[in-house]
């Protein structure tokens, strides 16, 4: 009598367990769903007016520049532009790293000095053009915005600068995610001012740019 209370008594321990099991596996599964992030907006990288950028702000600092400093004035032109015009300059992505947002595939050119042949000579950490700035690759847009920037930042120590990137977009993406992430575009635009309407016309025009670019070819 005493076997078959324990085994009534075991049978419904396991029956408990596997329901527990269950419903834990059912929060779980909830938790994970609740909390999948959505698509980023994204955009197409345009090297050539990556190359025209670069080019212009050396010019426009007199000849060289400092590759920090020209990563700095590129994302705050970037920023500023996106929050006013509803798209980014160049379409990079930029990731957190320890000295502020970095431009992933501007910075190769930057590091290598070439594109489609050689762009800059390095001396020290001074970028020195080897060419002249295409402006036909850059819109009015885009000149005003790298022209405010410049004009804002021509005099600031490096320090002012790197405080002026990390913004409210560089740090929520280092807290949630680390460093070597990218940076989310609806992040800096929010980060530059850019408003609601601007905001969903952002992500809008990433969704169609996306779609675009998944389309089936022809051939």
């Amino acid at each position: 009598m005493e076997q078959s209370n324990i085994i009534v008594l075991l049978y419904g321990i396991y029956g408990f367990m596997i329901n527990f099991v269950k419903i834990i596996c059912n929060w779980l599964y909830r938790c994970v769903n609740l909390y999948v992030p959505a698509p980023m907006a994204s955009f197409k990288f345009e090297e050539q007016k990556a190359v025209a950028a670069l080019l212009y702000i050396c010019e426009s600092y007199g000849g060289t520049c400092d590759k920090y400093a020209i990563m700095k004035i590129l994302y705050l032109a970037e920023r500023l532009h996106l929050s006013k015009y509803g798209r980014p300059i160049t379409g990079d992505d930029f990731i957190t790293m320890k000295y502020g947002p970095v431009p992933t595939c501007t910075y190769d050119i930057i590091k290598s000095g070439a594109s489609q042949g050689k762009i800059f000579d390095h001396k020290y950490n001074n970028l020195i053009p080897v060419q002249k700035s295409d402006l036909d690759e850059l819109s009015g847009s885009d000149i005003e915005c790298l022209n405010e920037v410049i004009a804002e930042n021509t005099m600031h120590h490096f320090e002012i600068m790197k405080k002026k990137t990390h913004d409210a977009a560089f740090e929520k993406t280092k807290a949630e995610l680390g460093m070597g992430y990218s940076i989310p575009f609806l992040e800096i635009a929010k980060a530059g001012g850019a408003s609601t309407e601007m905001l969903s016309y952002i992500e809008m025009q990433s969704q169609n740019l996306n779609c675009e670019l998944n389309a089936p070819s022809n051939w």
